[in-house]
């Protein structure tokens, strides 16, 4: 009988073995599915918004473009590409022309203080690239292209060519001994819908860059939310499917004989 009953209880302790471990293969498995659905949902929600975000810098900076070309007349600019620069002069600053032009750029970037306009048309070898008008001329002399002045062959970017076909914008920061920025290109046109020049608003990077902190600033809260979650999820299901203290009692998962079994 003894015998008997020592079979049942090992049977009986098996059982439970087996039953625990299937129990800890569905708690690991659900710990590791709700980590991966939840990883994948927040990675999601980031590309996502930082899509739209990136959308909204956009539509910002070609909003500004075309509000600035709008009030550039392509004739007068057409005429402005043929003043030359008086004697002892680095600018044109008596022609009415010049001081027009100057004078709207400077305004737009008063408007929009992240926006530095400046203007340019294409020069007589391949790729070169002629600075006319600049805004950092009046706010910045130490970064500004004089006018008529060849820009250096190595800031002339494919987008700046493109800028005289159609509004073409470089959101990824670019690089020189000046600082980090964006930019975005559109053409001048004449009345006769003529390309006559372009427009450059370069902003600082940190307009685009400060977004994307601020967005990574809003996920890192939302993941360590999802963490805890993950953290308390998982010991209320650990607790949920522990067995009774009293099955467990031989430490090692093999139940104890009764006491009636023992005095036998």
């Amino acid at each position: 009988q003894v015998a008997y009953i020592n079979a049942s209880l090992e049977a009986r302790a098996a059982a439970l073995k087996a039953r625990q471990k299937a129990k800890w293969i569905v708690v690991l498995t659900t710990v590791l599915v709700n980590l991966a659905f939840v990883t994948g949902g927040l990675y999601g929600i980031y590309r996502s918004i930082s899509h739209i975000a990136q959308q909204e810098v956009t539509l910002s900076m070609e909003e500004t473009l075309e509000a600035t070309l709008a009030r550039i007349d392509g004739d007068k600019f057409a005429e402005l590409t043929q003043v030359e620069v008086p004697p002892g002069q680095i600018e044109p600053i008596d022609n009415p022309l010049y001081q027009e032009h100057q004078k709207w750029l400077e305004t737009v970037n008063w408007i929009a203080p992240k926006a530095y306009p400046a203007t340019y048309i294409k020069g007589a070898k391949d790729n070169e690239m002629v600075a006319i008008g600049d805004v950092y001329r009046i706010t910045n002399p130490e970064y500004d292209y004089p006018f008529k002045s060849v820009i250096p062959e190595d800031e002339v970017y494919p987008e700046m060519l493109e800028g005289f076909k159609q509004v073409t914008p470089i959101l990824t920061p670019m690089e020189n001994d000046y600082g980090s920025f964006v930019m975005i290109f559109g053409p001048i046109k004449n009345r006769a819908g003529q390309v006559v020049g372009a427009l450059c608003l370069q902003y600082d990077s940190t307009y685009v860059t400060d977004i994307k902190d601020q967005i990574r600033r809003i996920m890192t809260i939302a993941c360590t939310i999802a963490l805890i979650w993950l953290v308390i999820s998982s010991w209320l299901i650990l607790q949920a499917t522990r067995p009774p203290r009293e099955l467990l009692a031989g430490g090692d998962g093999a139940a104890s004989p009764p006491k009636d079994v023992a005095l036998l």
